[in-house]
């Protein structure tokens, strides 16, 4: 016995597929089921279909044609997101479950900086990979990255930059195309120092690739930035310590960011820091120390010289005195 509106669902049997105007579901009322009729009918052909994805390709489960219950995994082109699921099932009659995905293009928003400039990035829309160059207008220096990115989620790496009002305390970081900025911070004050570096391959106009700068107020820095050139040939250097040894990354030659280790002889002091790095054009951070005898090899060596000094002295007033007394006979005998 059926409870009364209680329905049951109908099935398709294997070879056969449902006839989409067609109700596949019937009702128990008073004791009797609501008419239906044949839902289904036989197949008179394979039920396969083709699939291709705009602007995307299939990952997994590819093929020519697919069969009612294939799998296939959907990835979009660099440049576009995925609006729906990544991965579908073909259910028959050229439907899919769920929908097929398709791919829209990646945007990002127009970026608008107050009281910046932009150098480079003029259009009306920006998509993936688009870039943009900014700078601040007089009186104002940048917080943030001169250069932004559109990406993939679409929104801009780094983020986008703003622009703040000079004043007599304060320094914007440092601008450097082809280097960068130790301690990076958003704005510095007067007395704070940072180390600016250069790339990879890259120099200051002196051949060195490290300085340090303090601020000194109205987004000025001192000694001024050197901006980064592109090196054409390689910046190596020999390095030898009187006195001493190199107990630490000693090499033939040594290159820009190699760091050594220096120790001095028994008897010499080390005037310096014991370890140094090479920052190019022959220059070593700090400087290349020296070793100098140390104060008790002074006084040895001094208290070795002395007795001979003064042996030495005792014989030429000796010699100089014998000299003197055949004169002083001679006058007397006359």
């Amino acid at each position: 016995m059926f409870i009364y509106k209680r329905f049951a669902v109908y099935g398709c049997k294997e070879g056969a597929v449902r006839v989409r105007d067609k109700t596949n579901t019937t009702t128990c009322i008073h004791g009797s089921w609501t008419p239906l009729s044949d839902p289904c009918h036989a197949r008179t052909s394979p039920d396969t279909t083709e699939l291709y994805i705009r602007n995307g390709r299939i990952i997994y489960g590819e093929k020519e044609y697919y069969n009612i219950g294939d799998e296939v995994t959907i990835q979009c082109d660099i440049g576009y997101i995925l609006i729906g699921s990544p991965k579908i099932n073909y259910t028959g009659g050229k439907q899919w479950l769920p929908n097929i995905p398709t791919c829209a293009l990646i945007m990002c928003a127009n970026p608008v900086v107050p009281d910046g400039i932009k150098l480079s990035g003029f259009r009306d829309s920006y998509t993936y990979g688009s870039s943009i160059t900014f700078e601040c207008k007089i009186g104002y220096f940048l917080i943030g990255s001169y250069f932004i990115r559109c990406e993939e989620n679409g929104s801009w790496v780094p983020e986008v930059p703003s622009c703040k009002k000079i004043y007599p305390e304060n320094c914007g970081a440092p601008v450097m195309p082809k280097g960068s900025v130790y301690p990076l911070q958003s704005e510095y004050k007067i007395g704070d120092t940072v180390t600016v570096y250069c790339h990879p391959n890259h120099s200051f106009f002196d051949e060195t690739t490290k300085m340090t700068v303090k601020c000194i107020g109205y987004n000025q820095w001192e000694p001024s930035i050197q901006p980064c050139f592109s090196r054409t040939s390689p910046d190596t250097t020999e390095l030898y310590i009187r006195n001493g040894r190199i107990i630490y990354g000693e090499k033939e030659y040594y290159n820009i960011g190699d760091e050594v280790t220096i120790q001095c002889d028994i008897g010499y002091i080390l005037i310096g820091s014991p370890k140094i790095n090479y920052i190019g054009g022959k220059q070593w951070l700090p400087n290349i120390p020296t070793c100098d005898l140390s104060v008790f090899l002074r006084l040895l060596i001094a208290a070795s010289i002395l007795p001979i000094l003064i042996l030495t002295l005792k014989w030429a007033y000796k010699k100089c005195s014998q000299s003197r007394l055949p004169k002083e006979n001679n006058v007397a005998h006359e």
